[in-house]
């Protein structure tokens, strides 16, 4: 199975939607003369994610202020609904010229505001809505409110279903958006943009089609707003015989262009088959959601390994001086649990001396062995004492 991919690396035409509708229309009309199957459009297409004053990006920027807040109810003006001309348009288009496509715009649902990415599919269906996890809360997208679900969707195309996932730009920041889709299974990971498109941020799309064994197609504006370098990378590091081969399929330069390339679905599923990397193999023995996580955090390792460190400089008495006036200050009898109590000196060990009813709880194995050794009476309790209840 192939999959014939275009990513509509667009100049914005800011809030003129008319334009943008317009080159939304170019777009698919070429995509289905190159014969594609999906083609894909930058962040917040309707308006191309254009600020009403430049001063939304400076970093002394204060979303929340008066005058903040006049910008951004400005900026909202551009928001439409998913049940709007824009979409209904994109959809005939899609309908028309029998190509799906992924249509990021600025919502309005109600009262709340979202940074939205549509799935249509070639019979001009919407099959998929995601929204925006994690917004960029310090600028433009102030007064937005974030999505709640992160769901893999199965695109029918000519040569059949293909697992995708939408991400919308600063959500590209978080690997563990990337690494939830790919325990989802998805065979393609679409990231809509409307950023600098630096080397950094390239070699993370590149990184989350190496670790994940999926294809990720990322598109971006083009200059002046922003500097294109549209990209997709096909999910396979490996020849068969262990040798290393380019997993860049197309990459823009900065200027607007339609960006074509075809995918081997099929080739990429049987790579995930027989290589090491992503869901076939690692999710075996990493926990899953919902269960207890036995890997070690940094800090767990830590006062793991300083285990007997730790218990010479906390038995050394340090802490008297407050302890007793703090025990004093108790009730006689009373319950105490001590969170982070480590290896249970001198802190718990002065409570249950005093016979307090003592719960210690700490996220160190290794601390809680020595502080049950010393006071095998008291309940101790390995967890994190953040998530504690």
């Amino acid at each position: 199975m192939r999959l014939k991919l275009a990513l509509a690396q667009l100049q914005s035409h800011g809030w003129d939607q008319t334009r943008n509708l317009g080159q939304v229309a170019k777009s698919v009309v070429q995509a289905a003369r190159e014969g594609c199957d999906l083609v894909v459009f930058p962040e917040m297409t309707n308006c191309g994610y254009e600020p009403p004053s430049k001063e939304v990006f400076r970093s002394d920027f204060v979303p929340h202020s008066q005058k903040g807040q006049v910008l951004l109810e400005h900026f909202s003006s551009q928001a439409i609904e998913v049940n709007s001309n824009f979409v209904h348009q994109a959809q005939q288009l899609a309908k028309q010229y029998q190509v799906s496509m992924v249509l990021p715009i600025y919502e309005k649902a109600g009262v709340e505001y979202h940074n939205t990415a549509l799935l249509i599919d070639s019979d001009g269906e919407l099959v998929a809505t995601h929204r925006k996890l994690v917004c960029c809360d310090f600028s433009l997208e102030a007064n937005l409110t974030p999505g709640t679900q992160c769901e893999a969707i199965e695109l029918n195309t000519k040569e059949g279903p293909v697992l995708v996932g939408m991400m919308l730009c600063f959500e590209r920041e978080f690997p563990e958006i990337a690494r939830h889709y790919c325990q989802q299974g998805v065979e393609l990971l679409i990231v809509s943009n409307a950023t600098s498109m630096d080397t950094h941020r390239l070699a993370q799309l590149r990184s989350y089609a190496f670790s994940n064994m999926c294809a990720v197609a990322s598109v971006n504006y083009a200059e002046p707003s922003c500097d294109g370098q549209s990209v997709v990378f096909d999910g396979m590091a490996y020849h068969e015989e262990g040798e290393a081969r380019e997993m860049c399929l197309a990459h823009a330069g900065v200027e607007p262009t339609l960006l074509t390339t075809t995918l081997d679905i099929t080739a990429l599923r049987k790579y995930r088959l027989h290589e090491v990397w992503g869901v076939s193999r690692v999710l075996s023995w990493l926990p899953q959601p919902g269960q207890h996580n036995e890997m070690l955090t940094p800090v767990q390792h830590f006062y793991n390994k300083h285990v007997s460190q730790w218990y010479l400089e906390r038995h050394a008495g340090t802490e008297v001086a407050y302890l007793t006036p703090f025990v004093q200050s108790l009730p006689k009898g009373g319950a105490v649990i001590e969170l982070g109590c480590g290896n249970g000196s001198p802190i718990l060990s002065r409570l249950f001396a005093e016979s307090f009813n003592c719960i210690g709880v700490d996220c160190s194995s290794e601390q809680l062995a020595i502080a049950q050794s010393q006071l095998p009476s008291v309940t101790f309790v390995c967890e994190d004492i953040s998530t504690y209840q």
